[in-house]
C-alpha cells in the first residue's frame, strides 16, 4: 500500500511512503485505514515480503506475549508450515523456546530443514502420545492452537503440561472459556483474535506493528515463503488456500497501470525495429523520461527520423545503445552504462528476436541457437542482472506461435514458450513480469507486405493495428495479468487450418456451436444409450476426470475417494455443478452441498444416476442453445 495523505501520526506524516496494514477491504483499489493501523515498510523489503509477515507476526506477538514465552519453554505450534506457524517458529526460537510442530505429510520436510527437531503429523491425533513420549510424560508448556476438528483439541490438551498456557487462534469450532475451565481448570486459556484486538485496542496494535516493521528492517523478523498471484487470479489463489497445499502465505498482488515516470529510464531491446519504435512512442506518450533503444545495428536515416519525431512530440530523451542481448557480458555492460549515465532503470520491454524458419526435419542446433539467443537467453540475462533494480514492469513480447504453433517455426515457438516460462518464474518470486503473445503486427511489422497479409489471411489471421496492440498491452498491465494472447483472427478459418490440432485457446474464443455443443450433446447421447447398469460407471469416470482437472492431480482419484479428503470445497462444488449442467445438456443439477451430502465420487455418481429415467430407451438429445458469435479480435488470458 502507498500512503497518499495521512493525519497527525508519525507514520502518516510521511506522504508517499510504502506502508503495511491489517484491515478488511484490502482488495479494493482505494481504501481508508486509520493511521494507528499503518506501519512503514522498511527500505529493502519488498511489498510481497512485507505482506507475508505483518498479520502473521501480529497474531504470534499477541499469543506469545500473553503466554509470556520464556527460554526453555516447550511450545507446540500446530500447522507450523503456514504463515502464522512459520512466524511462530521464528519468535519461539528468538525466545529460546523448544519447538514442537505439526504439519501435513509433504510439509514436514520443510520444518525439519529449518532445524525443527520435533515434527508430527497434523492430520491425525497421534501427535499427543508422541509428544508425551518425547517429553518423558511432561507435555508442552505453551500451545499455539489452530486445529479444532473432532478430537484434536482433546488430543492437544493431553499433550499440554499441568498449568500450561493454551492460545487459541482458530475461528471455527473453538472451545469457550467455560468448557476449557471445566475440562482443564489448571490451564490458562486465551482466545486470540487479531481482528477483535485491532478494534478494541488499536494503540496496542500500532505499537506491535511498529515493532514488527523495525524487526523486518533489522532482521529480527524474516519474511515467510509465499506463493504470489495477480488480482486477476484471486479465485485460483483462494482455491489454493482452501486446499491447504501451500507453505507459508498466499499473496495477491494488486495491479498497477502502465505509468512511466519522467525521472526514470526505460529499456527496450530490439528497439530499432518497427515494434520497438511503436512501443517507444507509446511509453513516451505515457510520460517516460529517458528511453533506451538497443540493437546490434545503428539506426538508418529513416529510423533516426522516427526517433527524432518521438522526442520532439513527447519531449522525452531517446538513447540508442549498441548491444547483443544474447550475450551476457554485453547485457551487463549495457546495464552498467545505463546506471552510470541515466536516471534509475524502472522498466524493461524485451522485444529482441530473430526468425530462422525451417521445416522440422531441417531444424538443427544452429537454427535454435539463432532464435533462442536474442529472445530466450536475452530475457534470462535481463532477468538475472536486474533483480536488484526497482522495476515497475518487465514486459516480454512473446508470440502467438507459442500457443498456436506455426509451420516452420519450431525454434521460434520454443523461444517464445521459454519467455512465457520466465514470466511465470518471476511472478512466483514476486517480481513484475508480463508476457504478451502477440499475433502479427501491421504497419512495419512482419505482416506488412502484401504477400505476408495474403499468407496470414489464409490462416485466418489479420494484422494487428499497432495502436490496438499497445492498448491491449496497457490493459494487460492494468489488470495485473501474467500472460495474455492478443490476436485478430477469423477463428473458424484458423480452426480449419489447424485441422485436428486444437490448442486450448480455441476453446475460449470459438462459439460453442463450433465444437463444444456437439461434444456436450454427444456425452448426453452416450449416457442415455447405455444400459442402466452401466451408467454409474460412465458418470463416475466423468467425475474422476473433472476432479482431477480441478485439483490438478497426477491421476484420477479412486471412486471411493472422499471429496473433502481430496481438498474439494463448496466453491469447487459449484464449478462441478456447472460442468455437469453444461456437459450433459442441463440434465443434471446438483446443489452446492452435494460434495457433503454424497461425500465420495461413487456416491455422487449413484445419486446422479437416480435422476435419470429408469429405462434403457435413449431419451431425445438435449441441445442447449448457444449465442451467435461473430469473428472478432480477441485478447484472452
Amino acid at each position: 500500500m502507498q500512503l497518499v495523505a495521512g493525519g497527525i501520526s508519525e507514520t502518516a506524516s510521511r506522504p508517499w511512503c510504502r506502508t503495511s496494514q491489517y484491515c478488511s477491504g484490502a482488495f479494493s483499489s482505494r481504501l481508508n485505514v486509520p493511521a494507528p493501523l499503518l506501519a512503514v515498510v522498511p527500505d529493502g523489503v519488498s511489498s510481497v515480503d512485507a505482506a507475508t509477515i505483518s498479520a502473521a507476526a501480529l497474531t504470534v506477538r499477541l499469543a506469545f506475549d500473553w503466554a509470556q514465552l520464556k527460554p526453555g519453554d516447550k511450545v507446540l505450534i500446530h500447522a507450523a508450515s503456514g504463515g502464522v506457524g512459520l512466524a511462530a517458529v521464528q519468535m519461539a526460537r528468538q525466545h529460546g523456546a523448544i519447538v514442537f510442530a505439526t504439519a501435513s505429510k509433504y510439509k514436514r520436510a520443510t520444518l525439519r530443514e529449518m532445524g525443527v527437531e520435533y515434527v508430527y503429523d497434523s492430520r491425525t491425533t497421534d501427535f499427543a502420545d508422541q509428544i508425551l513420549a518425547d517429553t518423558d510424560g511432561a507435555g508442552v508448556d505453551v500451545v499455539l492452537n489452530s486445529l479444532t476438528s473432532e478430537g484434536f483439541i482433546e488430543a492437544t490438551l493431553r499433550a499440554t503440561a499441568h498449568g500450561g498456557r493454551f492460545a487459541e487462534i482458530a475461528k471455527r469450532d473453538i472451545w469457550p472459556v467455560e468448557r476449557m475451565a471445566e475440562v482443564r481448570p489448571d490451564i490458562n486459556y486465551e482466545i486470540v483474535a487479531l481482528d477483535v484486538t485491532m478494534m478494541s485496542d488499536p494503540d496496542h496494535i500500532q505499537k506491535l506493528m511498529a515493532e514488527v516493521s523495525e524487526g523486518l528492517a533489522t532482521g529480527v523478523w524474516t519474511p515467510v515463503p509465499a506463493e504470489v498471484y495477480p488480482l486477476t487470479e484471486a479465485r485460483t489463489a483462494f482455491r489454493r488456500m482452501q486446499q491447504a497445499r501451500h507453505i507459508g502465505k498466499i499473496v495477491v498482488q494488486m495491479p498497477k497501470p502502465l505509468q512511466p515516470h519522467g525521472d526514470r529510464s526505460y529499456l527496450l531491446t530490439g528497439g530499432l525495429g518497427a515494434l520497438g519504435l511503436h512501443t517507444a512512442s507509446y511509453l513516451a506518450q505515457l510520460g517516460a523520461g529517458d528511453i533506451v533503444l538497443t540493437s546490434r545495428r545503428t539506426p538508418d536515416a529513416e529510423t533516426q527520423q522516427a526517433i527524432d519525431a518521438i522526442t520532439e512530440r513527447f519531449h522525452c530523451r531517446i538513447h540508442v545503445f549498441s548491444a547483443d542481448v544474447g550475450d551476457e557480458v554485453s547485457v551487463a555492460a549495457l546495464l552498467d552504462k545505463i546506471r552510470a549515465e541515466l536516471p534509475p532503470l524502472a522498466g524493461i520491454a524485451h522485444l529482441a528476436g530473430v526468425l530462422d524458419d525451417a521445416l522440422l526435419p531441417q531444424q538443427d542446433l544452429e537454427h535454435f541457437r539463432t532464435t533462442l539467443g536474442p529472445k530466450a537467453y536475452g530475457a534470462h540475462h535481463l532477468h538475472r542482472l536486474t533483480k536488484d533494480d526497482d522495476l515497475e514492469f518487465f514486459i516480454v513480447y512473446s508470440s502467438a506461435s507459442a500457443v498456436l504453433g506455426s509451420p516452420s517455426q519450431a525454434n521460434y515457438a520454443t523461444a517464445n514458450a521459454l519467455l512465457d516460462g520466465l514470466v511465470a518464474q518471476r511472478r512466483a518470486q514476486g517480481l513484475p513480469a508480463t508476457a504478451v503473445n502477440f499475433g502479427p503486427w501491421g504497419h512495419g511489422g512482419m505482416a506488412s507486405s502484401q504477400a505476408a497479409v495474403a499468407n496470414l489471411s489464409a490462416q485466418g489471421m489479420m494484422p494487428l493495428e499497432p495502436s490496438a496492440a499497445l492498448a491491449a498491452l496497457g490493459e494487460a498491465i492494468r489488470h495485473g495479468a501474467a500472460q495474455v494472447t492478443v490476436l485478430k483472427a477469423n477463428w473458424q478459418r484458423t480452426a480449419k487450418m489447424l485441422g485436428g490440432i486444437r490448442p486450448p485457446l480455441l476453446d475460449q474464443v470459438l462459439p460453442s456451436g463450433d465444437g463444444s455443443v456437439q461434444g456436450d450433446s454427444e456425452l448426453l447421447r452416450q449416457l442415455q444409450e447405455l444400459p442402466v447398469a452401466a451408467r454409474g460407471g460412465f458418470i463416475t469416470e466423468f467425475l474422476q476426470r473433472e476432479v482431477q482437472g480441478f485439483l490438478r492431480l497426477a491421476q484420477p482419484p479412486a471412486a471411493s475417494s472422499r471429496f473433502l479428503d481430496l481438498g474439494t470445497d463448496s466453491l469447487m462444488a459449484v464449478e462441478l455443478r456447472n460442468r455437469l449442467f453444461g456437459q450433459f445438456g442441463g440434465k443434471f443439477d446438483i446443489s452446492p452441498t452435494a460434495v457433503f451430502d454424497y461425500p465420495t465420487i461413487g456416491e455422487l455418481a449413484e445419486h446422479l444416476v437416480s435422476q435419470l429415467p429408469d429405462s434403457d430407451a435413449p431419451a431425445a438429445p438435449v441441445t442447449p442453445e448457444a449465442p451467435a458469435e461473430e469473428p472478432a479480435p480477441a485478447a484472452a488470458d
